[in-house]
């Protein structure tokens, strides 16, 4: 589920040794993780701390990702409590992927004390930031308990458009 690389590339630095920005910090935080060509595999202790520097400088992304590196112990410790709090900072800048991992933590109670109605409301603000994977989790959690359809406050769904033979591109609504 963790993370997307949202565009980030590690080409914008000097090189794989000379991290500057917080940016930086996060790419090569990803690159260890997903073990790129150039760092020779993967290697989750510096991916863990270079997230860590990024996160401690404010960076949103890799506050949320440093948060899910402390949660599934991912070179490092487990320890879901400061999962919540890194989560917690990055929700606190609008980050979608913060929002919908510190949902899941008041959804399922790890970390937090369980509360379903904190996590709607989280859930619910992650979408507004443009976050498509809440809606779905809630519309499957509906459908489970016997509603059917999308929740209201998502307004619908549209098909993603379809390319048509020599016209423009349309949505169509469901």
């Amino acid at each position: 589920m963790w993370p997307r690389f949202a565009g980030w590339s590690l080409s914008r630095q000097q090189g794989p040794d000379s991290p500057r920005t917080p940016d930086d910090f996060y790419c090569l935080a990803l690159g260890h993780w997903s073990g790129q060509a150039q760092f020779q595999g993967k290697d989750p202790v510096k991916a863990a701390g270079y997230a860590r520097t990024a996160a401690e400088q404010n960076h949103p992304a890799a506050q949320g990702l440093y948060g899910y590196f402390l949660s599934k112990g991912i070179g490092l410790k487990a320890d879901p409590a400061a999962a919540i709090t890194w989560w917690r900072k990055g929700a606190a800048q609008a980050n979608a992927d913060s929002l919908n991992a510190l949902a899941a933590a008041y959804e399922s109670g790890e970390g937090v004390a369980a509360d379903k109605q904190e996590a709607l409301r989280l859930y619910r603000q992650a979408a507004e930031r443009g976050s498509t994977r809440p809606a779905v989790d809630v519309s499957r959690r509906a459908a489970r308990r016997g509603r059917a359809g999308p929740p209201a406050w998502r307004g619908g769904r549209r098909s993603r458009p379809r390319a048509s033979s020599g016209g423009p591109r349309r949505f169509r609504s469901r």
